[in-house]
């Protein structure tokens, strides 16, 4: 079935946030010896570009976070992206920085970003289906399957 229901990304900020947040209480984001440390980042699975780049903007506005704007990196991964961004998103952050991630699919199984912890995902996919009605093919936002479900969980702690 389509998933017509807007995605709700105040509520995405504030997961993002709450997550930033237990992580600062647990000590992850610092390292006593300020090297790159390998843990922190948070996936968001989205359904396509346009998602990406609205929940880019909501959080780009860095006035809902307790953090300095330079404590957050955020990388958008979606078949379009170069492959020079590509490889900015295999690299770990400093201390007292968390990458974030908003991608599509495309991370599901694909590739393995080696320091996710969390994952947030909406629960969609933009799926390519043919139309009896039109007659034509047409890309329209589904619900992602329960396997795809598993399998994007499971993105965080993959080699950590």
């Amino acid at each position: 079935p389509r998933a017509t229901d807007i995605i709700d990304n105040t509520f995405i900020l504030s997961l993002i946030n709450w997550i930033i947040r237990q992580q600062q209480s647990k000590g992850e984001l610092s390292s006593p010896t300020n090297e790159k440390r390998t843990i922190g980042a948070i996936l968001v699975f989205l359904p396509g570009k346009a998602e990406i780049e609205a929940l880019f903007r909501v959080l780009t506005r860095f006035e809902h976070y307790s953090l300095p704007t330079d404590s957050i990196r955020i990388h958008k991964l979606h078949s379009g992206t170069s492959p020079s961004v590509q490889q900015s998103i295999f690299e770990p952050t400093p201390s007292n920085t968390v990458k974030i991630i908003l991608s599509t699919n495309v991370a599901e199984t694909s590739i393995t970003i080696p320091d996710i912890s969390h994952v947030i995902d909406t629960g969609r996919v933009k799926e390519s289906r043919y139309s009896p009605t039109m007659r034509m093919k047409e890309l329209v936002t589904v619900w992602t399957s329960q396997a795809s479900a598993n399998q994007r969980a499971g993105r965080a702690g993959r080699t950590s």
